[in-house]
């Protein structure tokens, strides 16, 4: 599995690997799933629906096993 950016990750939606500064955890981008005081907040997602702090780096989800 290869580590890249978080800056070079897709923002469409996608379900992808994210690296926060503590372990993977798999993740989307989110426009606005958030609203704080009003204004709509941009993050990464987990599948909780919990916003993540300190993403570094991202990869593709891992296929199923043959």
């Amino acid at each position: 599995m290869d580590w890249q950016p978080i800056e070079t990750a897709p923002k469409d939606g996608r379900r992808i690997l994210v690296h926060d500064y503590q372990r993977p955890v798999f993740a989307r981008w989110a426009d606005a799933m958030m609203v704080r005081d009003g204004v709509p907040q941009k993050a990464w997602m987990n599948d909780y629906g919990g916003a993540l702090q300190g993403v570094t780096h991202w990869a593709v989800q891992p296929g199923a096993p043959a």
